[in-house]
């Protein structure tokens, strides 16, 4: 009987981090596969998309790092010790700002490439000015996720923190939503009449509606589960993965 509550007391918060180092995983082996297509076919991109990409797959490689370090730490190291999970552990602590960066480097480069369709300076620097704020709420999240460890049991902290997460995924909805849809826009508003080139346009807002979705529903889906079960970790699976799914837009062809 013991072993049964304590596996049952486990799937929301050990059982939840191992589904998402999983995911991660496997989207990990995804952008992988992408980035060698894309290197070894050789797009005549600029070296700035180029060190951009590269960029990105250095954060993600790091990210999974990052989140089987952790399985690590609370299987093996600290095996059968459940009060770890009311403050965490120091990879996780840091797992928001590996997601922002990533998330604002991928909103940058999708800002630019809308740009070199509408020349549109407002829309760069609302896409900048959003993606901005992401990024220091994602960093927000990690500085108060340090000190919640620190002093797991401050409750004015905890609140503030559960604010924050909130704010954060739902910043990061709507970012991507905005983009995808001003993006889309574009797109459909290049068109030549011609079939050839209508097909490749119709190609990238397809791709680019099918990772702004992505993006968007594991944003809702973390935020959901945050409010749902803040004492769980189900918010990870999608929240540690919406990074990953976003990333993947950069390896379309380019456009501008």
């Amino acid at each position: 009987m013991n072993g049964s509550n304590n596996t049952t007391n486990l799937a929301p918060t050990l059982g939840a981090i191992l589904c998402a180092a999983i995911l991660n995983a496997y989207m990990y082996g995804i952008v992988a596969h992408q980035c060698c297509c894309y290197w070894y076919r050789k797009f005549n991109d600029s070296q700035k998309v180029k060190a951009l990409i590269a960029t990105l797959f250095i954060l993600h490689t790091l990210h999974t790092i990052e989140l089987f370090s952790g399985i690590w730490i609370y299987c093996i190291t600290n095996f059968g010790n459940p009060k770890l999970f009311q403050k965490g552990v120091w990879p996780y602590t840091f797992s928001p700002v590996l997601v922002s960066v990533a998330f604002f480097l991928t909103n940058l480069f999708m800002a630019f490439r809308l740009f070199g369709l509408t020349k549109r300076k407002r829309e760069l620097i609302l896409i900048v000015l959003l993606a901005t704020a992401s990024l220091a709420l994602g960093v927000s999240v990690a500085s108060h996720a340090w000190v919640i460890k620190l002093r797991p049991a401050h409750h004015k902290t905890v609140s503030a923190y559960s604010a924050v997460v909130i704010s954060w995924h739902a910043l990061q909805s709507g970012t991507a939503v905005i983009i995808n849809a001003l993006l889309t826009r574009a797109l459909f508003k290049s068109r030549s009449g011609f079939l050839r080139s209508d097909t490749v346009i119709r190609h990238l807002v397809r791709g680019a509606v099918q990772t702004g979705l992505l993006a968007t529903i594991c944003s809702i889906a973390s935020t959901i589960a945050w409010v749902v079960g803040p004492n769980t970790s189900l918010y990870s699976i999608p929240g540690q993965n919406v990074a990953i799914f976003h990333t993947s837009a950069c390896h379309t062809p380019p456009i501008a």
